[in-house]
């Protein structure tokens, strides 16, 4: 079974930004709760389950000499992967409006703020 630690960094380091950037965000917006916490981490032990599940499904793979080996573990991987940067990118948004309204923020439908009238009221539509 080849070597996965690279792809075991790479996924872990995003999984640990997005949990530090949703406690920025939820610090930003006076939103910081345990329970939220709590089930965000929830969230990240499933992931390892889902990787570890994908390595298991590989190994079997081997074991069972289909003759074959369907790379599993590097796509869960890429997909979490991607997952996290997404959910980095919206927990910025929410935290620093100013990231909102730049185009990247536009290739992830993150909504941009409302933009304000004179006396600091949102706009009507």
């Amino acid at each position: 079974m080849p070597s996965y630690l690279n792809i075991f960094i790479v996924t872990g380091a995003a999984m640990v930004l997005d949990v530090i950037t949703g406690i920025v965000k939820a610090g930003a917006t006076g939103k910081l709760s345990s329970k939220i916490g709590r089930q965000g981490l929830f969230h990240k032990v499933s992931l390892m389950c889902v990787i570890a599940l994908a390595v298991l499904l590989e190994y079997a793979q081997m074991v069972m000499d289909l003759g074959f080996v369907v790379p599993t573990v590097g796509a869960v991987c890429a997909l979490i992967v991607v997952n996290e940067s997404i959910s980095i990118l919206e927990n910025l948004a929410e935290a620093n409006p100013e990231i909102a309204g730049g185009a990247f923020a536009d290739l992830f439908s993150i909504p941009r703020p409302k933009k304000k009238d004179e006396d600091g009221a949102p706009e009507q539509d």
